[in-house]
């Protein structure tokens, strides 16, 4: 312990000290001295370091990295903190140091003369925030047309990376083939035809797979319409719900060319519902038809060359052929083929 005896000041330290009284001798008295403990107790003090957080991929952390304050220490010996964090910039918790310093005392004096509490705090870096959207490649669709779905992927937080993970898609409540990877924050389901019913519900639900992305706060959904008749581009396509037989197609040029080219008037009797002369005035590239039943007829203008891909089921059909390069594929039955002047391809079955 430190000898106190006429000090010029009194210790300012946190510590154990012998406090001594000399009393000096003179004419009538005899000098004497005493000692006793004396101790300078530490003081208690309160560092509280406030949470703080940002957003996976923001870019640099905050600076300063947080805020604190502290209490009961004494203003002259101007206290302050430095922070640092625990390593890491994927989405998680990161503990927060805060280091005390002081303007006056050196960091041994500091340390000596308060009882300090410091806990730190924590510093949570935060999902990035996705938004989704669902599209269908054919909408309306036709009944036996091939359909896929697209689901888009983006950061709505504005921190510029793109989400990761897969996407599942679900039709009528039913998973659509296996979850697909994101690529560039796309994903493309495997092809659907809807042979029965006039709509479906088709959802993306997407699931990240490195945590740092949040799933949208409702999964995107789509109403898929399927008729009888619809136009994709150049594209005219034409298809029967269910297994209805006796379905009947009929196919003629209207305009000025016999050919096609400027359009084209369709007459059908498909699932027992007749559509008479819808016309279309435009230029087709190619016709697809496909009926599921059998003991169907389809007709195509003998001046027609557009080209055509027409599927029946089995039964005894009826395929009349124009000028195109045209496909045909038959289920079992009797079927009659007349094909015209193009290059055809034909299967039958038994």
């Amino acid at each position: 312990s430190d000898l106190i005896d006429a000090l010029p000041s009194a210790p300012i330290n946190a510590g154990s000290y012998v406090a001594v009284a000399t009393y000096s001798p003179d004419a009538n008295h005899t000098g004497n001295s005493n000692s006793a403990p004396f101790t300078i107790n530490a003081l208690a003090a309160t560092w509280t370091t406030n949470n703080n957080s940002k957003t996976y991929n923001q870019g640099a952390d905050p600076s300063p990295l947080t805020t604190s304050s502290g209490n009961t220490f004494l203003p002259a010996d101007g206290v302050y903190a430095v922070y640092t964090r625990a390593a890491g910039q994927n989405v998680s918790p990161y503990h927060i140091t805060a280091t005390l310093h002081s303007t006056k005392l050196s960091d041994a004096q500091l340390a000596l003369n308060y009882g300090i509490t410091n806990t730190g705090a924590t510093f949570t870096i935060n999902k990035a925030a996705t938004g989704e959207v669902l599209v269908s490649s054919a909408n309306p669709s036709v009944f036996g047309q091939a359909v896929t779905f697209t689901a888009t992927l983006s950061n709505t937080s504005g921190t510029g990376v793109v989400p990761t993970g897969t996407v599942q898609f679900v039709v009528d409540g039913s998973n659509l083939g296996t979850p697909v990877a994101l690529v560039g924050g796309v994903a493309v389901s495997i092809s659907d035809t809807f042979l029965t019913g006039a709509s479906h519900t088709v959802r993306a639900i997407y699931t990240n797979s490195d945590g740092n992305f949040a799933s949208p706060a409702t999964s995107p959904t789509l109403t898929q319409v399927v008729q009888q008749i619809a136009v994709e581009g150049t594209v005219l396509f034409i298809g029967s719900n269910g297994a209805t037989t006796n379905d009947q197609v009929q196919i003629n040029p209207i305009g000025a060319s016999n050919s096609g080219s400027t359009g084209v008037q369709i007459s059908t009797y498909l699932n027992n519902v007749d559509i008479d002369n819808l016309k279309y005035s435009q230029a087709f590239s190619a016709i697809t038809i496909f009926l599921q039943g059998g003991n169907d007829n389809v007709r195509l203008a003998d001046s027609l060359t557009i080209n055509a891909m027409i599927t029946a089921g089995n039964g005894n059909d009826k395929v009349t052929l124009g000028n195109g390069n045209n496909t045909v594929m038959l289920g079992n039955g009797n079927d009659y083929v007349q094909a015209g002047n193009g290059n055809n391809k034909i299967t039958v079955g038994n």
